[in-house]
């Protein structure tokens, strides 16, 4: 890719315009430079959980979670916990999540 210049910076009336596209040229440099790295092993959270876990009264620990951060949990494990529930509610979601699954 070139730089754009406008024909004000140069003495012969030489110009060039924006360039949107890249080459072939470019491509392969990026590609050189920036090799494409190895997705990431995809972590199951609720298994991890069940291992930290192992039975609802240890799980009571996430009680002390505040709110937010319960609700965020649900999230990451893709449960309907929500922040117009009550704690309790979510933490109800997030167990039988844990021990039903």
């Amino acid at each position: 890719m070139m730089y754009s210049i406008p024909t004000e910076w140069t003495l012969d009336d030489f110009e060039t315009p924006w360039n949107t596209t890249l080459s072939d040229t470019d491509i392969e440099f990026a590609a050189d430079i920036y090799p494409e790295k190895e997705p990431e092993p995809a972590i199951n959270l609720l298994e991890i959980l069940q291992d930290v876990f192992r039975d609802e009264k240890e799980a009571k620990k996430l009680c002390r979670l505040y709110e937010r951060s319960l609700v965020r949990l649900g999230h990451a494990l893709g449960l309907p916990t929500n922040e117009d529930l009550r704690k309790k509610e979510n933490y109800r979601i997030i167990l039988d999540a844990l021990f039903d699954a």
